[in-house]
């Protein structure tokens, strides 16, 4: 997986496989992260036209986080009976924590006409943008080179 942090958003590449699944693996099979790194072997560099998912995290405006903290607090504080339990939908979480449309604009035009995207989508707190495009794309605008790693205990590969 990369994570490059870009001005308003963090891009995550994360391809051929979950990225969510290993998380668990990690603590129940190694004690440390350097075990977990041993674990694993690079074994080729990609590249090529190949088209792998990856999101765009829009970063959040201090004044949302603020916002977002203060609705927890509500709906989390049982002397407040007015909001206590009172959870929002995605829709309305949207509404608190979503980037101004022009910062997604921007995202999606970037994402269409400089990667090449394809299945490009908008999240539903309209913070984040998944899409697919090149691998080799990908790697030249984030300025990295993907690897194939094995797990050298189970066999599964990933792209990082």
């Amino acid at each position: 997986m990369a994570v490059i942090v870009v001005g308003l958003v963090v891009v995550v590449v994360a391809a051929v496989g979950a990225a969510a699944a290993h998380v668990g693996e990690r603590h129940a099979a190694a004690t440390t992260f350097g075990e977990y790194v041993r674990e694993r072997a690079a074994i080729d560099v990609v590249g090529g036209e190949h088209a792998v998912p990856f999101a765009v995290l829009l970063r959040h405006e201090a004044s949302a986080l603020r916002a977002l903290n203060e609705l927890v607090a509500r709906v989390s504080d049982p002397h407040d009976e007015t909001s206590y339990g009172a959870y929002v939908s995605v829709g309305e979480l949207a509404d608190v924590v979503a980037p101004p449309k022009q910062h997604v604009a921007v995202v999606l035009d970037f994402v269409r006409r400089r990667l090449g995207a394809t299945d490009v989508t908008v999240g539903g707190t309209r913070d984040f943008v998944r899409a697919r495009a090149p691998l080799r794309t990908l790697e030249a605008a984030l300025n990295v080179t993907m690897h194939v790693w094995r797990h050298q205990r189970t066999g599964r590969r990933l792209l990082r």
